[in-house]
């Protein structure tokens, strides 16, 4: 899978955060927009041994069904915002989509 660079950059960040919750992506065209409103909100553990990171290539984390769903989502998606993407031991695991009310 061919990754556009807005993904390399999301992609990083998920890896970077192992368990936490990124929220205030904008997408744009099915792709992720990374700004000064995106947070990332890390879980560390007080108890326990750290889990191990898996050191895997970006082509290998590419292909991971969790990352290749995320991405379909957000081409579906197309133009909003995703409230939080929630991520576990690395992979995106499931996300908040915010949706203008139909009244």
């Amino acid at each position: 899978m061919s990754m556009t660079n807005a993904e390399r950059e999301l992609i990083r960040l998920i890896r970077q955060t192992q368990f936490g919750c990124i929220s205030g992506i904008k997408l744009a065209g099915g792709q992720p927009m990374l700004d000064c409103n995106t947070s990332v909100s890390v879980e560390i553990r007080l108890s326990g041994l750290e889990p191990k990171t898996e050191v895997v290539s970006e082509q290998d984390y590419a292909k991971k069904p969790q990352v290749r769903t995320l991405f379909e989502r957000f081409r579906a998606i197309g133009s909003g915002t995703i409230e939080c993407i929630d991520v576990r031991d690395g992979l995106p695991f499931k996300m908040t989509v915010k949706h203008k009310a139909l009244i």
